[in-house]
């Protein structure tokens, strides 16, 4: 992280020029810091995101074939023989997945136990996207399957408990949405959308006419 840029005088610096710098140097040390125990906390996670897919799928192979096979699981994942067998091969090393007599794959304990979080917490993001903050079902979807792996069994039962509690009110969730849709995304005083220097990068993120990001004053979808 650069540290923003700061005049120094021509002739003397004072003292409080030396004091701000040290204080925005230790900042940005600071923020470094943090950002390399979030790293490690996310790397530290047993499972990634290719890893809970090849699980869900030998899941539900078995589920709708009664059995999952590599070929089976490379077709529905689209993608390469070599590819499917070193993610298996991992997976098995992690004793997640082994096999039947028949060469067939298996979801172990540990395995098994994974999926059902996987598919608990895809379902609770959903319901909490869509039903408490309106995002649309296949959006929601999308990202849903994006952190499934990545959130906390600490933040998968309060998200729980928080989205049975909206569920129970429905009144009071859809004044919750309809409250917060009111709200401007964007701050007062920023960049206007002319000015963006995001414009042409999420133009081209997007594909969609939007000026810009959202570090503009002015809503792009107007």
């Amino acid at each position: 992280m650069s540290l923003p840029c700061i005049e120094t005088p021509s002739r003397t610096c004072n003292s409080e020029h030396f004091v701000l710098q040290k204080s925005i140097s230790l900042e940005s040390e600071n923020m470094t810091h943090q950002q390399e125990k979030t790293w490690k906390h996310f790397n530290e996670n047993p499972l990634t995101h290719s890893a809970g897919h090849y699980l869900l799928t030998i899941h539900d192979l078995r589920k709708e074939l009664g059995y999952a096979r590599m070929t089976d699981i490379g077709k529905r994942l689209s993608v390469k023989p070599s590819t499917c067998c070193a993610a298996l091969r991992s997976l098995k090393n992690k004793g997640f997945v082994t096999e039947d007599p028949n060469k067939f794959l298996l979801l172990t304990e540990d395995g098994k136990y994974w999926v059902e979080i996987l598919i608990r917490n895809e379902q609770m993001l959903e319901r909490f996207l869509i039903q408490c903050l309106g995002v649309d079902p296949k959006q929601a979807e999308i990202d849903a399957c994006k952190i499934e792996h990545l959130i906390s069994a600490e933040t998968s039962m309060h998200l729980c408990r928080f989205v049975k509690f909206m569920e129970s009110h429905p009144q009071q969730t859809q004044k919750f949405i309809e409250e917060i849709q009111s709200q401007s995304p964007y701050e007062e005083g920023s960049v206007q959308c002319e000015n963006c220097p995001h414009k042409d990068k999420c133009q081209a993120m997007f594909a969609t006419p939007k000026d810009c990001c959202g570090n503009c004053g002015t809503d792009p979808s107007q």
